[in-house]
């Protein structure tokens, strides 16, 4: 049956949600909690199947949850529900099964709370993180471009009606420099700090006009799209470097289109590949001419002497030359000795030399440094193993002593094995150490190179191609361009007229099925309808004597799979129906980049629009503000403000607030993300010790700060929360800080609201308490009245004698004055404990307090023979409490035990109080008595609400005492190991600071 209303509304009083239900699962009672969290009246509620209700998913079959129950009397755990409104809900959830007065099982209560908001800001949490880190820290130069002058600029063209920029710009050339001048780089990460050659990611801040000198018709281009509303814009182009030098570089800039004024730039460094393509176009008459126009040092080296030295260690008997070599670092530099430099390329004599070839041709021992042995003893391994080749990076020594770091390359061709000899490239990668593979081919000695490139390398012939040109332009053809896009069939057949003479490994592995004569064919096998016209565009580059074309384009392997690709193809100068064709698979790295602009918006996103206010702060003053105050000595930073107070408001002034997120703006009262940038000064009005507590964290090489603080809004109200700062040295050290604040208002007034029915509780509870006293207080009453009525006739007596004694007149009202200031102290105590008031923390004595309290009990002790003997330790420390509240606690504890032992066998009643300091700062108070102890069933619950083992009790003491104790600081527990026999109950409080 349904539990009772005057019970229910006690449950009405309690913050979380109770349900009660019977072992059949229909629920008896359903507070307004229940009703509030799951969105379910009282009345659609009672007597329904709780599982029908709730649709409860638990962490294990529920079946084996009620029997537990069953056996251990409770239960918790975490649950899976949905309110009403279908909305998922993750509540925490405690079971505690309730018996009759003969034991039997009768119902199950249920306490829950939703920690489905606590679940999500973690996760939340934990995204965030993952999106900004990737950010910083992804491979790719990303830059944070504030363009929100030009939007300006761009609105007055568009009230003027210019649709076409371009021609505006070519009728009014002031135009671009304002709008180049407009954009500012406002943020970059580590990866574009290195491109550029900064020092700092703060460096690097301001006009993006130094950075594009080199390229200005790619941000003509760029800005020319942005107008046109492109959201996305790349080209390949040169930028200058923060010493004056220009590096290749990928230039993307994208708009997200939550943001107008903002936008994002990503350069990806292709000087590498720049460099290896340049190479490339050297090629002449099938690799003879690279080994003296690459720019690549090329050696010849004759090895025969060293293979002398390497048979007769054989012929001793060692079997692992790798692992001999490891061992003896002075046999592989006496083997380089005997190793000799036969001819070396000009790039040679430019990279290691001082302009004579002839001090290079001696013994290679010279270039190679300690530091290098290993990697000549590892290309000698491989190449006793009959390894193809063998590349690696590592470091050289030039004619002058000087170190460089080197790509090193070897190969083996079998031919040049026979005779001793082989040939070694080595590129300088100083600058760059992940430069692309050099050239390796050439005509017999070189094969092996260019077969061991990791590029796809095509020889083409264009000998037809010239011949169906020639005629075309015979029979009046002047724009091959236009006659390409109007005769579709004549480009076939250009392609069909490309004849492909050759093809490397890579190329078989790339198109081929292994079958390279599958390959040397016409070049339309590979080129799908889709990239004609980027094949036209190669030929109109020859066309124009162009030395070389180069696209990304999308290409066809013999399968059929279609996939993305960088095409390069360079022309003989000296014959231009001989080409040397490149392609290199950027499937993986378009897909890779298309990821990462995914990724970029999402984390941009992600921060403006998670519902916690986040705040990117600009520390980059505060930085060189502390370094200051460490040069002059200060190790104590809130110390130094105590003494130097200005210099807490210097550094409030030094730190700015860059970017806020929507959620920000929304909670302290602004208009748009601009009202909030600037300085932290006025929210910081009504909470200066945190502040002053960041600092100081900060000072200290802390790399977080959370606080529980208020702080001001623009629109004038005060909210509270949670703050925390984050200033990992990663980010610390570019002066940015990253702080959250999370809204917790509406929390702290539901927490108020619950002290205060907690406080009507105890409050309740005392005055309950004071009725089943009403004998003691009335004998504690009676008795000094009683006292006052007869001095006050004896004073009489004494003043109606014919000489009346004025000295025992005196000395009687005397003690009317004491009796009556004794009964007004009774009455004020009395009053107190029954006076609803707030609580008033004030170090006590426990002492004072126990006293009082076994004065207040007197009577009752008596009249209940019972004895209360009292141990106080010699030094406790006061404590810091309410002293009704306290009083209350020793009270209900004492009057419990006297309860207890009342209906105990003819005997000795006595309960023991002692006192003791467990430390210096904890306080210890047991309550024990010679009672018949707690059940087990009671031990269990002894705290529970409304559980009680008294006919006709509320259940209610005992958890108010352990809610008054808690609120303290301190812990209740009750137990059967009273020293005397019974029950006993502990509480400790913190001592008072």
């Amino acid at each position: 049956m349904a539990m009772a209303s005057d019970g229910l509304e006690i449950l009405d009083l309690v913050a979380e949600s109770i349900i009660v239900r019977d072992l059949e699962g229909r629920i008896q009672a359903w507070n307004a909690a229940s009703e509030a969290l799951y969105g379910v009246p009282r009345a659609a509620a009672l007597g329904k199947l709780a599982q029908d209700i709730l649709k409860t998913a638990y962490p294990s079959p529920v079946s084996e949850i009620e029997r537990a129950v069953l056996e251990t009397g409770t239960w918790e755990g975490e649950v899976r529900r949905a309110s009403a409104e279908g909305a998922p809900l993750k509540i925490l959830a405690r079971w505690a099964l309730r018996r009759d007065g003969e034991g039997y099982p009768i119902t199950i209560v249920e306490t829950g709370r939703s920690v489905t908001e606590s679940k999500r800001l973690e996760e939340l949490e934990a995204s965030e993180r993952r999106y900004r880190d990737l950010f910083h820290y992804m491979p790719i130069g990303l830059t944070q471009v504030d363009a929100s002058r030009i939007v300006p600029l761009f609105k007055e063209l568009r009230a003027q009606g210019v649709t076409d920029l371009k021609a505006h710009i070519d009728a009014h050339p002031d135009f671009l420099p304002r709008a180049i001048d407009a954009m500012l780089v406002e943020e970059v990460n580590e990866q574009n700090v290195q491109i550029f050659g900064a020092q700092t990611a703060a460096e690097m801040h301001g006009p993006v006009s130094r950075y594009f000198q080199a390229a200005m018709p790619t941000i003509r281009r760029s800005i020319e799209a942005r107008y046109a509303g492109v959201e996305f814009f790349q080209e390949e182009m040169k930028a200058t470097r923060m010493d004056g030098s220009v590096v290749d570089v990928l230039f993307a800039t994208a708009r997200p289109g939550a943001i107008a004024d903002k936008s994002l730039v990503g350069f990806i460094d292709i000087t590498a590949r720049k460099k290896s393509e340049e190479g490339l176009r050297q090629s002449e008459y099938r690799y003879r001419n690279m080994f003296q126009a690459m720019a690549a040092s090329f050696w010849e080296l004759d090895f025969s002497g060293a293979n002398e030295l390497v048979r007769g260690v054989l012929k001793s008997g060692v079997t692992n030359l790798r692992q001999y070599f490891l061992a003896n670092p002075d046999f592989v530099r006496e083997m380089m000795k005997r190793t000799r430099v036969v001819d070396v390329n000009d790039q040679t004599v430019a990279l290691f030399g001082r302009g004579d070839k002839q001090e290079l041709l001696g013994n290679v021992e010279v270039f190679w440094p300690e530091e290098s042995t290993q990697v000549y003893a590892e290309a000698y391994a491989h190449a006793a193993e009959q390894a193809p080749n063998y590349s690696t990076e590592c470091r050289f020594r030039r004619i002058d002593g000087s170190l460089f770091d080197g790509l090193f390359t070897v190969a083996y061709p079998p031919r040049e094995m026979g005779r001793g000899t082989t040939m070694v490239g080595v590129i300088d990668v100083t600058a760059r150490k992940q430069s692309e593979e050099a050239l390796r081919a050439s005509e017999r000695r070189y094969q092996s190179l260019f077969q061991a490139m990791a590029v796809s390398f095509w020889e083409v012939d264009f000998t037809g191609v010239r011949e169906l040109l020639r005629r075309a332009r015979a029979s009046g053809v002047i724009d091959f361009g236009q006659h390409f896009t109007d005769n579709p069939g004549f480009l076939r057949d250009i392609m069909r007229e490309t004849r492909v003479v050759d093809v490397n490994d890579q190329t078989v592995a790339l198109f081929g099925r292994g079958i390279k004569e599958e390959l040397l064919k016409t070049t339309d096998l590979v080129w799908p309808e889709e990239s004609w016209p980027d094949y036209a565009q190669a030929i109109l580059s020859s066309l124009e004597n162009k030395p070389s074309f180069s696209v990304e384009t999308r290409l066809r392997r013999l399968d059929g799979t279609i996939f993305d690709a960088h095409f390069t193809v360079w022309y003989s100068p000296d014959n231009r129906t001989a080409g040397l064709a490149g392609v290199i698979d950027i499937t993986e790295r378009k897909r890779a980049h298309a990821e990462l602009e995914r990724s970029n918006e999402r984390y941009r996103h992600l921060f403006h629009h998670l519902p916690i206010a986040l705040f990117q702060m600009d520390s980059s003053n505060l930085l060189a503000f502390m370094q200051d105050l460490r040069a002059q000595g200060v190790t104590d930073l809130d110390r130094h403000f105590d003494s130097n107070p200005d210099d807490l408001t210097r550094a409030m002034e030094a730190v700015k607030i860059a970017e806020v997120n929507h959620s920000a703006v929304r909670l302290f009262g602004g208009r748009d993300a601009d009202d909030l940038i600037g300085s932290i000064a006025p929210y910081w009005t009504t909470s200066k010790q945190t502040l002053r507590n960041i600092l100081n964290s900060r000072y200290n090489g802390e790399e977080s700060f959370r606080e529980e603080t208020k702080l001001a809004t623009l629109d004038g109200r005060v909210v509270e929360g949670l703050f925390t700062s984050a200033f990992p040295p990663a980010l610390s050290e570019m002066g940015i800080s990253v702080n959250s604040f999370v809204d917790a208002t509406e929390k702290n007034r539901a927490e108020e609201m619950l002290q205060h029915v907690q406080a009507d509780f105890a409050h309740a509870a005392r005055v309950s308490m004071l009725g089943e006293l009403t004998a003691s207080i009335a004998h504690e009453v009676n008795q000094p009245l009683a006292a006052i009525a007869a001095n006050g006739e004896a004073g009489l007596r004494w003043l109606a004698r014919p000489e009346p004694d004025v000295v025992e007149v005196r000395e009687l009202t005397k003690r009317i004055v004491a009796d009556a200031r004794r009964a007004a102290d009774v009455i004020s105590r009395i009053r107190g404990m029954a006076v609803r008031r707030a609580p008033e923390h004030a170090s006590l004595a426990i002492d004072e307090v126990i006293r009082e309290v076994l004065l207040f009990l007197r009577h009752e002790v008596q009249s209940r023979g019972v004895t209360i003997t009292y141990h106080p330790a010699r030094s406790v420390p006061p404590v810091r409490a309410d002293r009704t509240q306290l009083q209350q606690v020793i009270v209900n504890l004492a009057v419990n035990a006297m309860q207890a032992m009342a209906n105990a066998s003819d005997g000795s009643r006595n309960i023991v109080i002692r006192t003791a300091a467990s430390d210096d700062a904890t306080m210890v108070c047991s309550i024990e008595d010679n009672g018949p102890g707690i059940d087990a069933v009671g031990l269990a619950r002894l705290f529970d609400s409304f559980f009680t083992t008294k006919e006709g009790g509320m259940g209610m003491g005992l958890p108010i005492c352990r809610s008054i104790i808690e609120a303290h600081g301190g812990r209740i527990s009750g137990d059967n190991c009273s020293t005397i026999g019974g029950a006993r109950f502990m509480f400790s409080l913190p001592a008072a600071t």
